[in-house]
């Protein structure tokens, strides 16, 4: 029962709220007392509200009851909680908590025993399927035991829902959804999973399943010691799985299983639906997968971790072609990237109206960005050609100009090939000397080759590499 002190802060600061967010208020009490088990409510707790993102640090301590009475809870990296007891975060209406970083989790619990997470939306402010970089689960709990994650959505971008080391944790009625990569991983953790629902999850993954290595990939991923191998570490009671794109329903110590191993080892499920899940489909005539060739191919995979390339581009595949429209969707990722700044903001500081299209046959908003800013050019009658092929002579001297425009760098350097046009040749220079793009052979560069997907990622891969900010300063 709370104390007389906790109810005075309580009513004085809900007695001057509107209607609907006092309801809010006294809904999400009611909601963090419902789920709390029977006998479990330990110490009393003082309930106080948030509004603001810096209100929401301010008020995490043990023995407490935060209420969310904003609609958006922003922060620049992780919102860590670390080495509380008896703390519960109740949203009111449409409650989000979100990263601006693609890196890391949105919400991280370090050593916290007894923690309650109701009614909040959580996931990465990244556009959609995009995709995270290394590390970027929605929920990332270590060392904490008696977590209740209740009636919460984890939405992608996480790269996966959720990231569990060592803990005891209980998910019921939340939906985990839209993940690049798979559902969680677990490491020595027991979860449990109530009335949850896990949907179109692994969309960075085949329709077969596999990952864009081209190899097996899990929906979730279970790693065990000794100390733990003859436990039941994860049930799933009443929940649905649909349209993910995994190859297995788990990976567990790097040993796959299929659908023949629900209830195998460490994993019970009970009363489940299973649904258009990539796991469940016959794999055996799958074509071959789509990955690059040797020389590109991690440098093309580092562009996909640091989300430089577009969609478009995966999905078409690493052999084909780059589009016009496609480069500029990669330049506008580059860009986004180094500078830590979305191309909306850029062009409002800039005074540029990226509603207007500057060509009369693509309103795509890349390239009208890049045409404000001089980057790109139409093909005659104000046209751009969206769908025509870019070449190596034209992707290089888009880089070189985004090098200097966007990020004052000298994009100039000689070049030892004899096959480069006027237009071309100092930013060939560029490339040949500060980034080590090299030639085809015979001192040629082959300026009007067309440009395949993996040369396009692995370019944009070396640029960012080469002006990238320090880890600490990602955006």
């Amino acid at each position: 029962m709370a104390t007389e002190k906790t109810i005075d802060i309580f009513f004085r600061s809900v007695l001057i709220m509107p209607k609907r967010k006092l309801l809010g208020v006294l809904l999400a009490a009611i909601m963090i007392l419902a789920l709390m088990p029977a006998g479990s409510v330990q110490a009393a707790q003082t309930t106080v509200t948030a509004s603001t993102a810096e209100e929401l640090i301010n008020a995490i301590a043990s023995d407490t009851t935060i209420v969310l009475l904003g609609d958006r809870y922003e922060f620049d990296s992780a919102l860590l909680i670390n080495a509380v007891e008896n703390l519960s975060i109740a949203g009111t209406e449409n409650t989000e908590i979100v990263i601006k970083s693609s890196i890391g989790p949105v919400l991280e619990l370090r050593g916290c025993n007894g923690v309650t997470i109701n009614n909040i939306f959580m996931g990465h402010d990244t556009p959609n399927n995009r995709g995270c970089g290394e590390d970027a689960s929605v929920i990332t709990i270590s060392e904490s035991k008696d977590v209740l994650i209740a009636g919460c959505i984890l939405y992608g971008c996480g790269r996966y829902g959720f990231a569990f080391y060592n803990s005891e944790v209980t998910f019921n009625n939340t939906r985990i959804i839209d993940c690049s990569d798979s559902l969680g991983i677990a490491f020595d953790s027991v979860i449990v999973f109530n009335g949850c629902a896990f949907e179109n999850n692994g969309y960075q993954n085949d329709d077969f399943g596999r990952s864009r290595y081209g190899g097996e990939t899990s929906g979730f991923l279970i790693w065990v010691s000794d100390a733990f191998m003859d436990a039941e570490l994860i049930t799933f009671n009443t929940c649905l799985f649909a349209h993910n794109r995994n190859t297995f329903f788990k990976a567990e110590n790097g040993e796959f299983a299929g659908t023949d191993a629900y209830n195998y080892s460490t994993t019970r499920i009970n009363d489940c639906t299973f649904t258009d899940n990539a796991w469940e489909l016959d794999i055996t005539s799958a074509p071959p997968p789509d990955i690059p060739d040797d020389w590109a191919f991690y440098g093309a995979y580092e562009a996909v971790d640091a989300r430089l390339v577009p969609k478009s581009i995966s999905n078409a595949g690493w052999k084909k072609p780059t589009t016009r429209v496609d480069a500029a969707e990669a330049m506008v990722l580059l860009i986004e990237r180094v500078l830590g700044q979305s191309i909306e903001d850029i062009a409002e500081e800039k005074g540029w109206d990226l509603s207007t299209p500057r060509f009369n046959d693509t309103d795509n908003v890349a390239v009208t960005f890049l045409g404000y800013a001089g980057i790109v050019q139409g093909e005659g009658g104000n046209n751009y050609n969206p769908d025509g092929v870019y070449i190596r002579a034209y992707i290089v001297t888009m880089i070189g100009k985004v090098v200097v425009t966007f990020f004052g760098v000298d994009a100039g350097g000689v070049h030892p090939f004899t096959d480069v046009p006027d237009y071309a040749a100092q930013y060939v220079g560029y490339a040949y000397e500060t980034l080590g793009i090299k030639g085809t052979g015979d001192g040629k560069f082959d300026p009007d080759t067309p440009m395949q997907n993996q040369a396009t990622a692995f370019f944009s891969n070396l640029v960012f590499n080469a002006l990238r900010p320090a880890p600490e300063e990602y955006p």
